[in-house]
């Protein structure tokens, strides 16, 4: 749970923008991309994680991260709505119901029906095909969120994808109102050892609050105000 805490300018170290923003934000001390932070995020939560898979609204990521955090390569789609939050909202549209239930039909039932385009209006077209021909509602989804898996794994395999792997992005919270992918329940991302736990992790602060140093004499803020990411239990 969220709450509200009352703090004066004097009580902030430092403000670091990250993320698509970050250059806007007009009294930030500095700037560090979302790449950078997950990186650095993903290490301070488990150091053994070697490859990040970042599902977001509006774009998806595949890093590689060395033994220290740091970022050795990584691969984006930001061109396209396929693999991202947003498909997942075209998609819900598609089967008529609300974004929270994918995640809950993705997890209890359903055997995946392929889903062939990568394309996010042709898969509309398509899922509206095979709702059309009688097809059940979680079996559509299940091959929807298999569908994902699919291509985010491709990608995160052109950076050389290692394990452990750790999964981060609304996309990847199962339960949570982004329709989540849910745990390795799908073969393609049986390779996930980390998930997000029923909210996504917040790498880019906890990335962002250990990539900056604080001004001499300050400290930083504690690690135990970062929620975890929890390994699934398969079933």
């Amino acid at each position: 749970m969220r709450r509200k805490v009352t703090v004066t300018t004097a009580d902030v170290a430092c403000v670091v923008g990250t993320g698509y923003g970050r250059t806007q934000v007009p009294f930030a001390t500095t700037n560090v991309s979302e790449i950078t932070c997950h990186g650095r995020g993903a290490h301070h939560l488990h150091s053994s994680v070697r490859t990040v898979i970042d599902i977001g609204g509006q774009d998806s990521k595949g890093i590689a991260i060395g033994p220290s955090g740091k970022v050795l390569d990584f691969v984006m789609n930001d061109k396209c709505a396929a693999g991202t939050g947003r498909f997942l909202e075209v998609m819900a549209g598609a089967v008529e119901i609300d974004l929270p239930q994918m995640s809950d039909y993705s997890r209890f039932e359903g055997d995946p029906v392929p889903i062939s385009s990568v394309c996010t209006v042709f898969a509309e077209s398509e899922v509206i095909s095979l709702i059309s021909k009688g097809a059940r509602r979680a079996d559509i989804i299940a091959g929807i969120h298999e569908s994902i898996g699919a291509r985010v794994i491709s990608m995160a395999k052109r950076v050389g994808m290692v394990a452990p792997v750790m999964m981060t992005g609304g996309a990847g919270v199962a339960g949570g109102k982004g329709g989540g992918c849910t745990t390795g329940r799908f073969s393609t991302l049986a390779v996930v050892t980390y998930w997000p736990d029923t909210q996504p992790c917040p790498l880019a602060a906890s990335g962002t609050l250990m990539t900056h140093q604080p001004p001499s004499g300050l400290t930083p803020m504690a690690s135990a105000v970062w929620p975890s990411c929890n390994t699934p239990t398969l079933g």
